[in-house]
């Protein structure tokens, strides 16, 4: 009994769709454009880590922040404003704490076609 109520489990779990948004590709950026008066926020949080003492960057932790707000003027047309902060710690590079760098910038898409 208690084998099929773990397989059970496991079985719900495993065939359980989890799905947060449209997007299909997690690193790349897609081509769809907003609605026509539809404002999005997202947001994006990268950690790259696992660097070690053979390549000289002890304890090695980069957190990237990065958020976009896109405005859909058009249907076939939006425009989005971005911002970028990356978090950086890492031992060997600089004492333990962290640096900053932020950066901006805009951007513009237009749907020349549909491939449907």
């Amino acid at each position: 009994m208690r084998k099929s109520s773990c397989i059970l489990a496991v079985a719900a779990v495993a065939i359980t769709a989890a799905r947060a948004d449209e997007r299909r590709f997690g690193f790349t950026y897609e081509p769809e454009v907003q609605t026509k008066g539809v404002l999005e926020f997202e947001q994006w949080i990268t950690l790259r880590t696992q660097r070690n003492q053979d390549v000289g960057q002890d304890n090695y932790n980069k957190w990237e922040f990065a958020e976009e707000l896109e405005y859909g003027v058009t249907d076939r047309y939006s425009v989005s404003a971005f911002t970028f902060s990356p978090r950086t710690k890492a031992s060997a590079i600089q004492p333990p704490g962290s640096i900053s760098h932020n950066s901006a910038s805009m951007g513009w898409r237009s749907r020349i076609a549909t491939c449907s």
